[in-house]
């Protein structure tokens, strides 16, 4: 078998029948709600694998690779009923496990108890939550960008919010912009773009002179303002991440209402 990164589309959805074929075969659930594996009626085995929401959730989070970590059970006998009945070597085994059937135990045990809304973390106790709706929209942001793995960016995208996940609530946040005085700076409005970066913002928008193109002012000021993290954009600032990574951007809603400026600082 080639390695999957060499697998033809045709070569896919062949694995891809093969894995279903397998699954509808081999695996099955016991009336205990566990995933068993059958080599024939008569020789069964309960892997420790619950098919219920709280296992899909709290083990699982929602995705499928973390089946390979849950059962050696599961693992084990299924290697040893594509060697024995269909003759693959060890490293095909795993190829198919990893690649096609594993998936298919997710997409047929799990995937119907997923509720409209998935949140990466694993307690359920955070805000951010997307809806697949939302999901399929930043997915082809990735698109947009020259990312066409789907798989990377599903990781990339629940990277970022674990990453909004794990901000304090009290924020401390950073902008740029131009003024003609201090006294010009609507400190009510204040704007919709910060960083949590200051040194970067620095070095990216004044320093290399990208503010200049942008400026509606004389003097130059960097802010330092507190908000919270209820007051967060979460789509429009996963979608400037997603497009525009090196900003690093924390994007708040109703132009930064509600937010207070410690400092103002000219640069």
């Amino acid at each position: 078998m080639k390695k999957f990164s060499d697998l033809t589309e045709e070569d896919k959805i062949r694995f891809s029948k093969f894995a279903k074929t397998f699954v509808n075969e081999f695996i099955n659930v016991d009336d205990k709600n566990y995933i068993k594996i059958c080599r024939n009626p008569n020789n069964c085995h309960r892997t420790n694998m619950r098919v219920d929401k709280d296992y899909l959730i709290n083990t699982l989070n929602y995705d499928w690779k973390k089946i390979g970590n849950q059962s050696n059970r599961l693992f084990n006998i299924s290697v040893d009923i594509l060697e024995d009945l269909f003759e693959f070597s060890i490293d095909e085994s795993y190829q198919l496990l990893f690649g096609f059937i594993y998936p298919e135990i997710y997409d047929r045990f799990y995937k119907p108890l997923e509720p409209d809304y998935i949140n990466e973390s694993e307690n359920r106790t955070n805000k951010y939550k997307l809806n697949k709706k939302e999901i399929e929209y930043l997915i082809s942001l990735y698109e947009d960008s020259g990312i066409f793995d789907r798989d990377y960016a599903l990781e990339e995208l629940q990277s970022l919010v674990s990453y909004l996940n794990g901000l304090n609530n009290s924020l401390k946040l950073y902008r740029i912009i131009c003024a003609d005085s201090e006294e010009d700076i609507d400190d009510i409005n204040i704007g919709s773009h910060y960083t949590l970066n200051r040194r970067n913002l620095v070095k990216n928008h004044y320093d290399r002179g990208s503010i200049q193109s942008h400026c509606y002012g004389d003097r130059v000021f960097l802010l330092t303002v507190e908000s919270t993290k209820s007051n967060i954009d979460v789509m429009e600032t996963l979608s400037n991440n997603i497009l525009f990574p090196i900003e690093e951007e924390i994007t708040l809603k109703n132009k930064g209402k509600g937010s207070v400026i410690l400092s103002i600082e000219e640069l």
